[in-house]
């Protein structure tokens, strides 16, 4: 089974908006941070807009919490509950911000969180119900390798990437699968990976043994930040 990498990142959004009487007349959207590395804040905003010719009074609840791959919800990461009274014609927005602090530490997975928008309009009852699935993005690994080799040519696999976190990456692990080699070749990293720093490794030499195309996959974990995958292809010449 070939590991999940940045190509499968999830972005699935759902939005209901029941209409309790006839006057809907108050528009909203939650518009929360794509494409957020892990490591990075997240900022959810809830604009809402007052589009009648009399005063509304808005509830709104904003929650994030962290989902499991199967959808199914975990811990709450923080919640924003607040109340805004709108004149005709106003437009007003609420913020939720998520520091990294609030939410690595109960990530799960493929570190998906989902946010929930509940909000409701006084005067007229109108509910406004949105919910965003999305994935933290983890950095890249990048790979250096021939792009093609003949059967027999040894090779060598380059890997590196930069650690994203505020903390050190204790305990990494790389692991490389491609042509060349029979098991999965672990190359362990003997020292914590410090904040911001850049880490790269290197294989041994490795022999193709069969003609094709072949695909180099190389992952990454630590304690601190684990399933980190990217993939490169080779071609492999008869010799």
């Amino acid at each position: 089974m070939f590991p999940v990498t940045q190509k499968d990142a999830m972005n699935i959004k759902v939005t209901v908006e029941l209409k309790l009487n006839k006057s809907v007349d108050v528009s909203m959207d939650m518009i929360d941070s794509d494409n957020v590395l892990i490591g990075d804040p997240v900022k959810v905003t809830f604009k809402i807009k007052n589009n009648s010719d009399k005063v509304r009074n808005v509830d709104v609840m904003v929650t994030a919490k962290v989902v499991a791959y199967t959808g199914v919800p975990g811990t709450q990461v923080k919640q924003l509950k607040d109340g805004v009274s709108l004149q005709p014609g106003q437009e007003s927005y609420l913020y939720l911000n998520i520091n990294p602090t609030d939410y690595l530490d109960k990530l799960v997975d493929m570190a998906m969180m989902r946010m929930h928008a509940l909000a409701r309009v006084v005067e007229t009852n109108q509910v406004y119900c949105e919910v965003d699935d999305f994935r933290l993005k983890k950095p890249d690994i990048i790979i250096t390798a021939p792009e093609s080799v003949v059967v027999g040519e040894e090779f060598i696999v380059r890997a590196e990437f930069k650690n994203p976190l505020q903390k050190p990456l204790t305990r990494g692990e790389f692991t490389v699968e491609g042509p060349g080699l029979q098991k999965p070749l672990e190359i362990i990293c003997r020292e914590s990976i410090a904040p911001g720093e850049v880490v790269k490794v290197s294989s041994d030499k490795l022999t193709a043994k069969k003609p094709g195309e072949r695909v180099l996959i190389v992952t990454f974990d630590s304690l601190e930040l684990s399933d980190l995958a990217d993939d490169a292809d080779i071609l492999v010449k008869p010799a």
